[in-house]
């Protein structure tokens, strides 16, 4: 996985890791990381690997658990300021 080193594309990319991150407006970097991944296959599955890893913290469900776990929060500090204002 290769990305460009904007807006949220960083906190699904850790460079090195589950892919590359590169600087925007710069093919020569771009070229430089797909000829990389191309020429170390060992290199690619394992970054292949861990994107797959990091994948599937993003399902659905997670994301859904983390939502309704904010609601809950938020609930239980309304409830509490509403119990003490009367």
């Amino acid at each position: 996985m290769i990305g460009t080193n904007v807006g949220g594309i960083p906190e699904i990319i850790d460079d090195g890791v589950n892919g590359y991150l590169v600087e925007s407006e710069n093919p020569e970097q771009i070229a430089e990381k797909v000829i990389k991944l191309f020429s170390e296959e060992k290199l690619l599955k394992e970054l292949g690997r861990n994107a797959r890893k990091k994948a599937e913290e993003f399902s659905i469900e997670k994301h859904v658990d983390n939502l309704e776990k904010i609601y809950e929060e938020v609930m239980k500090k309304y409830k509490l300021q509403n119990l003490s204002i009367d």
